[in-house]
């Protein structure tokens, strides 16, 4: 009979976490293997979207004004 289920100790980390987390810095040899930070997120345009959705709002605007004004409605 098994008294123990079988699965990872969430508890068990690996060695040298408590160095870092005390203020330890890593050495050398792990700092150099660590990876490059990613690229700064690049900023949304939205500014351009916004003027194509005015402009199309605007043509259908004044065809609706002009088929009112022609009295073709």
């Amino acid at each position: 009979m098994r008294d123990k289920v079988a699965g990872e100790d969430p508890a068990a980390a690996p060695l040298g976490t408590d160095d870092e987390a005390a203020g330890t810095p890593p050495p050398a040899a792990l700092a150099e293997t660590e990876a490059p930070p990613p690229p700064p997120p690049r900023p949304r345009r939205h500014r351009g979207r916004v003027a194509v959705i005015v402009a199309l709002l605007a043509l259908i605007a004044g065809g609706l004004v002009a088929l009112g004004l022609s009295g073709s409605v």
